[in-house]
């Protein structure tokens, strides 16, 4: 009976422990969570979610397209318009009965987001059309509809280069490197093409100056991409390229796509993405005090992007 006793106070003490060093042990054995990335696009825009209640209705039947406009990229899209164009409508075509924005009034089949109703980053509106397909008299055999929509939404970019620039007489080469920085998220995307001033043989290796020297020209090209590739074109028109240029106090610039404005220079003329460039020679007359300096190209950007796409819907007769 002692000996039992004696396990049983035991055992009531050894639960004791654990009852007040659990809390302890609960905090060591707590995993971390890792806090999960998140996940940008160049495809700012995006049509999510789409729903075609029916795509082959019967002649006079409600049909509902609905979808979700995603935002996905790391900025607010100040202004979004959803279209729907070109619906067949009249006596033998589609009734509009309903068009729904979420949040905001409907225009003429269109869906406007701004100002308050503005898409926040990661955000989403959702889009819903209720059409009514073409009446029994109309549809005597299967007929073949196309409901055209359109997403259009206003976007800017930016980027930035480095560039060495040596005196020539201290430093014949620079230690710096011409380099760029990570592109901003969008669907346009800006390549700086710093054309080498010239070559240099050492030894037998030849080197490429991408650098600058003073009383020198230096040619810069601008180049836009598509990179998504949902829009058939897109031209970011005169004034909406603007660049800054640290370091570069006395400044020539000739030829050159971009007058001076203040401290900004700003594009002169339209550039058609992904097949023209914006060029400007530099000619950098102020005195480098220094065997090595570095000058800095700002650039942001501003456009209009815009893709569609189409709904088939094929209306069958009422049967007998």
């Amino acid at each position: 009976m002692k000996g039992l006793a004696g396990a049983i106070i035991f055992l009531i003490i050894i639960g004791a422990g654990i009852f007040l060093l659990l809390p302890y042990i609960s905090k060591i054995r707590q995993p971390t969570i890792p806090t999960p990335e998140i996940e940008y696009k160049n495809d700012i825009i995006s049509i999510e979610d789409l729903y075609i209640s029916n795509s082959k209705p019967y002649a006079g039947s409600p049909v509902i397209i609905e979808f979700l406009v995603q935002n996905n990229g790391d900025e607010k899209v100040d202004w979004v318009k959803v279209n729907f164009y070109d619906i067949p409508e009249a006596e033998d075509g589609f009734k509009v009965k309903k068009l729904d924005c979420q949040d905001t009034q409907p225009q003429d089949n269109k869906c406007i987001f701004e100002g308050e109703n503005a898409i926040d980053s990661l955000d989403l509106r959702k889009v819903s059309l209720t059409l009514e397909a073409p009446p029994e008299e109309v549809i005597v055999s299967p007929l073949e509809f196309i409901i055209r929509y359109s997403i259009e939404y206003n976007y800017s970019g930016y980027r930035k280069a480095t560039i060495p620039i040596i005196d020539a007489e201290t430093r014949l080469k620079p230690l710096g490197k011409f380099t760029e920085s990570k592109s901003s998220y969008g669907p346009i995307q800006l390549d700086f093409e710093l054309v080498p001033r010239g070559e240099t043989k050492i030894e037998t290796q030849v080197v490429k100056e991408y650098w600058g020297v003073p009383n020198q020209p230096l040619e810069i090209k601008f180049s836009f991409n598509d990179v998504v590739k949902k829009a058939k074109s897109i031209n970011i028109t005169k004034g909406n390229v603007k660049l800054n240029i640290s370091n570069l106090t006395e400044t020539e610039m000739y030829p050159c796509d971009f007058n001076r404005t203040g401290d900004t220079l700003v594009s002169t003329r339209d550039v058609l993405v992904s097949k023209e460039k914006l060029l400007c020679y530099f000619l950098n007359s102020s005195v480098i005090l220094q065997p090595e300096i570095s000058t800095m190209v700002s650039a942001e950007f501003i456009y209009n992007y815009e893709f569609k796409d189409s709904q088939k819907i094929t209306v069958q007769p009422i049967p007998e």
